[in-house]
């Protein structure tokens, strides 16, 4: 009886280890998503992002907090991360060695544009600053070096002749502020309340949460940056950035206290996305992406402003990925018939 036993057990295992051979397990490979600063709008989208990916996708994705575009660019380049967030003209500079780069980033890849990334500057209520002119001389926060908000705003910053860093991050020689501090989104604004800074520069999509927060007991005014300043200084010099009559009323609510609408210099948040992840798999992840974009509001409100008139922008500037190009020419993104279209807050 004991040797039938040991046969029947011997016998089945035998069976067992033959079902594995015949239907393995499937490999499942892990993803990572660099993300921004934490509680940033960025940050947000990518975890709306991830959680579409992860949900609908079935894929096993984690987006992890990083120092924004620069350094997502520089993550992407050595393989560290498979998707990524950053401003347009970081990932436009790297993959044609613009300075401050000096080399190709050819695994950068294009895959979804997100919505407008504003260049603000932000000021107090009852602040003296009413112009772009009364920030000479003043303490002024910049986001954090390194972050695609910094580069955008030094930029910027240096075209309407408001100069704090050069293109390589050293001390500009005409410094127009008394004193220049580098901070995320959240710590600029408890300076702004603490009354340590004069004006904050966050860039980034709108309604970004740290503001949004703050003018809940700090009403708060952003200083124009005038439309013709833009189009004359900034536009000759930096063709991805154009003037946008924003909205924030509308997107703050009672905690604005300005007129309504301001004028402000603006590009893209993109999604980038490693050219080694598969092109199939790259279109099923841009299809989840589209027809989820409304349910991510629930994350950040700046997902419904996804439209397919941004993605030919940025296929213009960046390489698209070839997963990505094979979605958007089946949505009909490159003929000339009407697109879907999401009216952005800035209209």
């Amino acid at each position: 009886m004991k040797n039938k036993i040991m046969i029947l057990s011997v016998a089945f295992a035998l069976m067992l280890s033959l079902v594995a051979v015949a239907f393995p397990k499937p490999k499942v490979e892990k993803f990572y998503y660099g993300a921004c600063t934490l509680g940033g709008a960025a940050y947000m989208c990518a975890q709306a992002a991830g959680a579409m990916l992860r949900e609908k996708g079935r894929l096993d994705v984690t987006v992890e907090a990083t120092g924004c575009g620069v350094d997502n660019v520089a993550l992407m380049q050595r393989g560290e991360v498979h998707f990524a967030l950053a401003g347009l003209p970081e990932p436009y500079k790297a993959s044609r060695a613009l300075p401050p780069y000096t080399v190709k980033h050819g695994n950068i890849m294009g895959w979804y544009p997100l919505y407008d990334l504003t260049c603000k500057i932000v000021v107090l209520k009852d602040s003296p600053i009413r112009t772009v002119g009364d920030l000479r001389g003043k303490r002024i926060a910049f986001e954090v070096i390194g972050s695609a908000g910094e580069t955008i705003a030094r930029e910027i910053f240096e075209a309407i002749g408001l100069p704090y860093k050069d293109i390589y991050g050293k001390e500009h020689p005409a410094l127009a502020f008394s004193k220049v501090f580098h901070l995320s989104e959240g710590p600029m604004c408890e300076a702004l309340k603490a009354g340590t800074i004069d004006a904050g520069v966050p860039v980034g999509g709108v309604p970004d949460p740290k503001i949004l927060e703050m003018s809940i007991t700090h009403p708060f005014r952003v200083i124009e940056i005038p439309e013709k300043l833009i189009l004359e200084k900034v536009v000759p010099l930096l063709p991805l950035y154009t003037p946008i009559h924003f909205d924030h009323a509308k997107a703050y609510g009672k905690g604005y206290v300005g007129p309504g609408k301001d004028w402000v210099v603006a590009s893209y948040t993109v999604g980038m996305v490693h050219k080694d992840v598969p092109a199939d798999l790259v279109g099923k992840m841009t299809k989840v992406i589209w027809e989820n974009r409304k349910v991510m509001k629930a994350w950040h409100p700046s997902t419904v402003l996804m439209d397919y008139k941004m993605v030919r922008v940025l296929e213009k500037s960046i390489p698209m990925h070839p997963g990505a190009k094979r979605f958007y020419e089946e949505a009909g993104v490159w003929t000339d018939k009407p697109l879907p279209i999401v009216r952005s807050l800035a209209e």
